[in-house]
């Protein structure tokens, strides 16, 4: 990757990061958009399209409650498209089965994302906690400054998190592209039909937690018109 590529990796990563936190609620926290996104710019949409297909559904699953700190999808979902760029052209008769190993390798690494964004939350109420002291001494020109930090600290939690990811899962795909031959005869279903297992799966994993009422019936419907307006694609 070039480091122009790599640049825009940095930009999407601190944006998706920043709006995991609500501070402009564009979804492009969302594996569906910052994948397709990311995957866009990097000339991979397609295999980006589908990763971000597959992670969608278990980011749904996985979204917290309260004050809980959910893995971080989002940069997993970078993290993906990253990876698929640097070993799609060492893997030319594997793309379905490279998606498989890269998302089922970040969905397991996401988990390592939540000690990043604790992290970042641990000094973000030390900065709470000193823009109320600069606040009972009357000094607000700090304010600015201090939520400035609180951005930064977030967006250091979002390299960091993208960083171990690509890192840890980078060195496993190196690791284990002699044996990819291998390990593609253990699939009992091959090609793209093996795509539609974590879709099935996600699906499974949100109707399980639906609890609102007639939330199947639009649960279901919506996607069933998405999928249709992907194969219309």
């Amino acid at each position: 990757m070039s480091l122009e590529n790599w640049s825009l990796v940095v930009i999407v990563s601190i944006l998706a990061g920043l709006d995991r936190t609500a501070i402009a609620s564009t979804t492009l926290c969302r594996p569906l958009v910052c994948a397709a996104l990311l995957g866009f710019m990097l000339d991979i949409f397609t295999p980006a399209l589908q990763l971000g297909i597959m992670l969608e559904l278990l980011w749904l699953m996985r979204l917290p409650v309260g004050a809980s700190v959910a893995p971080d999808d989002t940069q997993a979902a970078l993290s993906a498209v990253v990876l698929i760029k640097l070993f799609l052209d060492e893997m030319p008769q594997h793309n379905w089965e490279l998606v498989i190993f890269v998302a089922l390798l970040v969905v397991v690494l996401a988990e390592a994302g939540k000690c990043f964004d604790v992290w970042a939350r641990h000094i973000n109420e030390h900065l709470f906690m000193r823009a109320q002291h600069y606040v009972e001494l009357g000094r607000c020109g700090f304010l600015a400054h201090i939520h400035y930090c609180g951005m930064l600290v977030f967006a250091a939690s979002s390299l960091l998190s993208l960083g171990f990811t690509v890192a840890v899962s980078g060195a496993l795909l190196s690791s284990g592209i002699g044996y990819v031959d291998d390990i593609a005869l253990m699939f009992p279903v091959r090609g793209p039909l093996i795509m539609l297992c974590f879709p099935v799966v996600g699906v499974a994993a949100t109707l399980a937690v639906l609890r609102i009422r007639h939330s199947v019936v639009l649960f279901v419907s919506g996607f069933a018109v998405t999928l249709t307006f992907l194969e219309m694609l």
